[in-house]
């Protein structure tokens, strides 16, 4: 019997807020959020990081963007 790879763990949300803020700021803004739901709906990581987004990771970064809540 051959065990599957194991799955590598799940970013912790500040992790992602952190790496989809591309200019520093500490907010997603408009550049931050489309960068982000371009990647998550290709498939790739996010630019600039091996960070592969999943649903969970764009409804947080979608909730900053609306809200302007810092990251």
């Amino acid at each position: 019997v051959v065990a599957a790879p194991a799955a590598a763990p799940a970013p912790a949300p500040d992790e992602v807020a952190d790496a989809a803020d591309a200019n520093g700021d500490g907010r997603i803004g408009d550049r931050d959020i489309l960068r982000a739901v371009t990647a998550w709906v290709t498939g790739e990581d996010l630019p600039g990081t091996e960070l592969s987004l999943d649903d969970a990771d764009i409804l947080l970064l979608i909730a900053l963007w609306v809200t302007g809540q810092p990251v």
